[in-house]
C-alpha cells in the first residue's frame, strides 16, 4: 500500500496550500486534515471526487465545490455559508438543521450558497434557512424541502418555485428511535429531535439505547435520565445538564460536551473517543472502564472526585496527566470546603 501513496494537497481558493499529507487519495488526505482540525474556510475542492466523504460539523464557509462529486457525503451541521456548489453532484445528501423564529440558528448554514446547475436528486433540506439560495438549473428530482425558508430563493421557473414552496410548507412527524430502528416516540408538535426527546421524557417513554447520532441537543436538561447504551455519536450536547444521568455504555464518540454538567454522571464503559469535554464539570463522575483511547478534549474540565479506575487512555503518560489533575482538583475542592466551613463556624 505504501508504494501507491503520494503527496496530496488541500488548497484554498487563492491557491495557497492549507494542508498536505501522504495519502492514497484526496479523500484520505482530507480525513487526515480533519483529525488535525484543519481550517477548511475557503478551501478549494473544484472537480474532486469526494463521494461519501464525512464533512459533518466542519466550517466550510466560502469553500469551492464546483463540479465536485459529493454523492453520499455527510454535511450535517456544517457551515456552508457562501459555499459554491455549481454543477456539483450532491445526490442523496441531507442538509438537516434547525430554524428558530425564522432565522437560522444551528445545524447547516446555507446563507448565500450557490447550487446553480447542481445535481440535487434525492437531497433532503430540513429545518434550514434557504433564503436567497440559487437553485437555477439544478436537478431537483425527488428533492425534499421540509420546514425550510425559501424566501428570495432563485429557481429556473415560477412553476418549479411553486412546487418547492408547496413542499416546504408540509409538516413532518419527528420520530425518536432506538439503536435497533424501533420508533419509541413520535410527534408532529416537535420542531426538532431535541423537542421530541423532551416530550418523550415527559410522557414517560423508555429512554435507554436511543439513536441520537448527530442530534442537536444543546442546552437540554437530561438530569437523572436513564440513557444507558444511547448512541450520541457526533451529537451536540454543549451546555447540557447531565447531572446524575445514566450514560453507562453510551457512545459519545466525537460528541460536543463543552461546558456540560456531568456531576455524578455514570459514564462507566462509555466511549468518549475524540469527544469535546472542554470546561465540562465531571465532579464525582464515574468513568470506570470508559474508553478514551483515541483522545478527547478535556481542557479546563473539572475532575474533582472523578473515578478513572480502568479508564482506557491513549497512553500511560496521558493517564498519569489526567489522574494527577483529578487529584489536584480534589485537593483544591477539599481545601475550599474547609475554608467555607471555617468561615461559617466563625460567623455562628
Amino acid at each position: 500500500m505504501g508504494l501507491f501513496r503520494k503527496t496530496y494537497r488541500v488548497k484554498n481558493v487563492d491557491g495557497n496550500v492549507l494542508f498536505e499529507a501522504k495519502a492514497s487519495n484526496i479523500k484520505e488526505c482530507i480525513e487526515h486534515a480533519i483529525v488535525r482540525r484543519m481550517n477548511f474556510i475557503r478551501a478549494d475542492f473544484h472537480g474532486k471526487n469526494l463521494s461519501g466523504v464525512d464533512l459533518a460539523g466542519l466550517n466550510l464557509r466560502g469553500a469551492n465545490f464546483e463540479k465536485t462529486n459529493l454523492k453520499g457525503a455527510r454535511l450535517e451541521r456544517a457551515n456552508l455559508e457562501g459555499t459554491n456548489f455549481t454543477k456539483a453532484n450532491l445526490e442523496g445528501i441531507s442538509f438537516i438543521g434547525e430554524i428558530f423564529q425564522g432565522k437560522h440558528r444551528t445545524g447547516v448554514n446555507l446563507d448565500g450558497t450557490n447550487f446553480k446547475g447542481a445535481n440535487l436528486k434525492g437531497v433532503t433540506f430540513e429545518n434550514v434557512d434557504l433564503k436567497g439560495v440559487n437553485f437555477e438549473g439544478a436537478d431537483l428530482t425527488d428533492t425534499s424541502f421540509t420546514k425550510v425558508n425559501l424566501e428570495g430563493a432563485k429557481f429556473s421557473s415560477e412553476k418549479i418555485a411553486q412546487e418547492c414552496r408547496k413542499k416546504a410548507t408540509n409538516q413532518k412527524t419527528i420520530e425518536l428511535k432506538n439503536v435497533f430502528g424501533k420508533i419509541m416516540f413520535k410527534s408532529k408538535e416537535a420542531k426538532n429531535i431535541k423537542e421530541c426527546l423532551e416530550l418523550a421524557i415527559k410522557a414517560g417513554v423508555k429512554t435507554d439505547i436511543l439513536d441520537l447520532e448527530s442530534a442537536n441537543l444543546e442546552g437540554i436538561n437530561l438530569k437523572g435520565i436513564n440513557l444507558e447504551g444511547t448512541d450520541f455519536t457526533e451529537a451536540n450536547l454543549k451546555g447540557a445538564n447531565l447531572e446524575g444521568t445514566n450514560l453507562k455504555g453510551a457512545i459519545l464518540k466525537l460528541a460536543n460536551l463543552e461546558s456540560a454538567n456531568l456531576i455524578e454522571a455514570n459514564l462507566t464503559e462509555s466511549i468518549l473517543d475524540l469527544a469535546i469535554l472542554e470546561k465540562a464539570n465531571l465532579t464525582r463522575a464515574d468513568l470506570k472502564g470508559a474508553d478514551i483511547e483515541f483522545g478527547a478534549n478535556l481542557d479546563g474540565a473539572n475532575f474533582t472526585g472523578i473515578n478513572f479506575e480502568g479508564t482506557k487512555f491513549s497512553s500511560e503518560k496521558t493517564a498519569k496527566k489526567y489522574r494527577k489533575k483529578a487529584a489536584d482538583d480534589t485537593k483544591i475542592a477539599n481545601a475550599q470546603a474547609r475554608i467555607k466551613a471555617a468561615m461559617s463556624n466563625k460567623q455562628n
